[in-house]
């Protein structure tokens, strides 16, 4: 009986995914998008006038309300946060550079430039 109460428990529980460090994931960005970009932190819907502090606003409050939509996206959808930030982000259809965006900020998450 302990066995299948644990089966039913087991299959209950969703799998937890760790919470990317946000600061440090909007460095990543903010370096694969160009240091000295134009558009700090890729921050291109809002005019910042190169205010790299309310860039950094903007993409910290995107990285997080991204993180909220992924752990509430639809059944089915399959694509792994950086994706899914990606997708929102920097969208394929906007620009063929952006099929480098997830690979670059993963690099660079994972400690190539930070």
């Amino acid at each position: 009986m302990k066995i299948f109460l644990y089966f039913v428990l087991l299959c209950w529980c969703s799998v937890a995914y760790a919470e990317p460090d946000y600061p440090k994931l909007c460095e990543a960005i903010r370096i694969s998008e160009g240091v000295n970009s134009r558009y700090p932190y890729g921050i291109k819907s809002i005019n910042t006038h190169g205010d790299i502090r309310q860039a950094k606003r903007i993409c910290l409050n995107t990285v997080l309300n991204n993180w909220k939509r992924w752990n509430n996206r639809r059944e089915g959808d399959n694509r792994d946060y950086l994706t899914f930030l990606r997708d929102r982000y920097a969208p394929l259809s906007d620009s063929p550079l952006n099929n480098n965006w997830k690979r670059n900020v993963l690099a660079n998450y994972k400690g190539g430039a930070i």
